[in-house]
């Protein structure tokens, strides 16, 4: 495996997140959707800028939220 197809998968699957996101995501995938880092991300919910729910260690992020977050800000 090469790097340019690594590339190539790593493009069509943030192309797939920002097209059709699904409804509740994990923080890779949240921040692939709003176009930030993961760690920005991670530290939106420390900050409480949106609503999170965890399992133990892991944390889901429903798309609603992101979106009402989004408008907040253009607002």
């Amino acid at each position: 495996m090469n790097i340019q197809s690594v590339t190539k998968k790593s493009d069509s699957a943030e192309e797939a997140i920002r097209i059709n996101p699904p409804q509740n995501m994990n923080v890779a995938e949240a921040a692939l959707y709003l176009g930030l880092g993961q760690r920005t991300v991670r530290d939106f919910v420390a900050l409480k800028r949106f609503k999170v729910v965890r399992f133990g260690r892991r944390i889901v992020i429903r798309k609603a939220d992101l979106d009402a977050y989004l408008e907040r800000l253009a607002s």
